[in-house]
């Protein structure tokens, strides 16, 4: 009799230690999300995101991804925060569909970096600057003309 409680008690103690790992691992993989950047056809430039803009629309999501509509002047503002994860970037056709923007020797994205700051003034006050997220679209020709124009 001992022994079979000794074995019952194991068993429920070893579900209920699956059920919470399952539950972690579930909420963890919830809170990661990917990031996707739909970037319209041709566009050639610098991209830039600022996060957690009060009055703006949040990000929209397709499945586990965050889905940032970038629009042609290359500026998104976004009441949602900033999150890690991983990255694709795509050119929207004209007809709607998604182009995977390439990576590797022909990379066409470059630069991509996040940034934010607080400054502290005379008085004891503090100003934030939102958090952003800038990388630059096109040909590394591109990025260096961009770079040689800039005032």
């Amino acid at each position: 009799m001992k022994n079979t409680w000794i074995m019952l008690t194991s068993v429920v103690v070893f579900c209920l230690t699956i059920a919470i790992l399952v539950a972690f691992i579930v909420n963890r993989y919830d809170d990661y999300k990917a990031h996707m950047y739909l970037i319209p056809d041709g566009y050639v430039g610098w991209v830039e995101v600022e996060y957690d803009q009060p009055g703006y629309p949040e990000l929209k999501q397709e499945k586990n991804a965050l889905v940032y509509e970038i629009p042609p002047s290359g500026k998104l503002i976004t009441a949602s925060p900033n999150a890690s994860g991983p990255v694709t970037y795509y050119y929207v056709l004209a007809d709607g569909t998604r182009k995977s923007i390439p990576f590797g020797e022909s990379a066409m994205v470059h630069h991509f970096g996040t940034s934010s700051s607080s400054t502290l003034h005379g008085d004891g006050t503090t100003v934030h600057t939102p958090q952003t997220v800038k990388f630059f679209v096109g040909t590394t020709e591109q990025l260096d003309e961009a770079q040689r124009s800039k005032p």
